[in-house]
């Protein structure tokens, strides 16, 4: 069937195309989109053309339904194009064999983009306040908009910028496009220099806070989460604010927020289950950064390193009586001792029972003792004396006397 290249008069189905100017993708490894789609309730088949040619053309690729879709522009496009600029990309909505409705958009030669001006600059958090001594230092994140000369959104990516602090306050450290804040800062309002690299600038107002002491500590700082036990791991968060502060918890990991599976925070407790190692990633040990938020503004953070399950080794074994290692032996009836287990890996970080092969064991003879699973009950026909019960989980083990008197 031969396409009919003119819209059918009166036509129209409602096609929109954004954004209307591009600078494709130079040195981003990422490919930048433009999103088409049509009205409510109508349906069309779509192609586009570049400078009034059809493709296809290297570095663009289209994926579309009856509704719309995307152009998709990645480095190829740039390497390969040889026309004017800025070219003209056309996308057209086709019903049976008919071309409908048209939008166009222009693309501009990355390699030669200049930047203008610099808008909407800005730092997360602003007001933001420095961190206790012993605290991770606080940071302030930078970010910008840039345009050329005609008003042209640029890709970020493709601009290089930093930010810079003017008199080099104390306690204050540009890096990159950060602020880092040191407990050494003090309290005030700082100039804060954002630059780009062929000396387009822009200043804005960094406002510090005073320090909160939150008195944050975490139940442990270092932690096996589970692999086979279904249970959740709970870390208890401890702090001495007032009730009235209205504290609540957030968690960053590895240093980025983000929304991780196995990790959750409900009110002063944090939870890690099975889904975090099954759906992890990232380098080990990972760091989940607790962080105390007050009036919207970080204001402690601890960090909870997450050891791989998987590769953990059992080198020292401990154990105690609870609820005493002297026991009285009963006149009637039975009483209950707990030899409770604790192990370690080779620096001393406590590994979770759940997840390795252990039990107790009678060493020395015991008259009127008997072990239920890894309990032992003491009868009235036990006999006063000190005896060793073991403990043991693959070639490891240790023993500990209990009195019985």
């Amino acid at each position: 069937m031969t396409k009919v290249t003119a819209p059918k008069a009166g036509k129209s189905v409602g096609l929109e195309l954004s954004p209307n100017d591009m600078y494709p993708p130079l040195l981003s490894p990422d490919a930048d989109s433009f999103v088409f789609e049509i009205a409510d309730g109508e349906s069309a088949t779509f192609d586009f053309t570049l400078g009034g040619q059809e493709g296809p053309f290297p570095g663009i690729t289209m994926a579309a339904g009856p509704g719309g879709g995307a152009l998709l522009l990645d480095r190829q496009f740039i390497a390969a194009y040889s026309g004017a600029w800025p070219a003209q990309l056309e996308v057209r909505a086709w019903q049976n064999g008919v071309i409908v409705d048209r939008r166009s958009a222009r693309l501009h030669d990355t390699k030669r983009m200049t930047v203008a001006s610099i808008k909407q600059a800005a730092l997360k958090p602003n007001p933001a306040r420095v961190l206790a001594e012993g605290d991770n230092q606080a940071v302030a994140i930078a970010s910008a908009q840039f345009f050329d000369a005609a008003g042209v959104n640029l890709p970020n990516a493709e601009v290089s910028w930093q930010v810079e602090l003017p008199g080099n306050p104390q306690g204050l450290k540009a890096d990159g496009q950060r602020v880092l804040l040191l407990p050494e800062a003090q309290p005030g309002e700082f100039a804060v220099l954002f630059r780009e690299a062929n000396g387009v600038q822009s200043t804005l107002t960094l406002t510090l806070n005073p320090t909160i002491d939150t008195g944050l500590k975490l139940q442990a700082y270092d932690l096996y989460p589970p692999l086979r036990h279904l249970q959740p791991a709970i870390i208890t968060i401890y702090h001495t604010l007032p009730e009235d502060s209205g504290v609540t918890f957030t968690y960053r990991l590895n240093g980025l927020e983000n929304s991780q599976p196995g990790v959750l925070i409900e009110e002063e407790d944090l939870y890690i289950d099975t889904d975090f190692i099954h759906s992890y990633e990232g380098p080990w040990p990972a760091e989940v950064q607790v962080c105390a938020i007050v009036n919207h503004q970080v204001a402690g953070i601890r960090t909870l390193r997450l050891h791989d399950t998987r590769t953990m080794v059992c080198t020292k074994v401990d154990m105690w009586f609870y609820p005493s290692d002297a026991m009285e032996i009963p006149q009637t009836g039975t009483v209950i001792v707990v030899p409770a287990p604790q192990f370690y890996d080779a620096n001393d970080i406590a590994l979770p029972h759940a997840e390795l092969t252990w039990h107790a064991e009678i060493v020395d003879p015991m008259e009127g003792v008997g072990m239920i699973g890894h309990l032992l009950e003491i009868s009235p026909e036990a006999k006063p004396g000190v005896y060793r019960v073991a403990m043991i989980t693959g070639e490891l083990n240790r023993a500990r006397p209990l009195r019985l008197i």
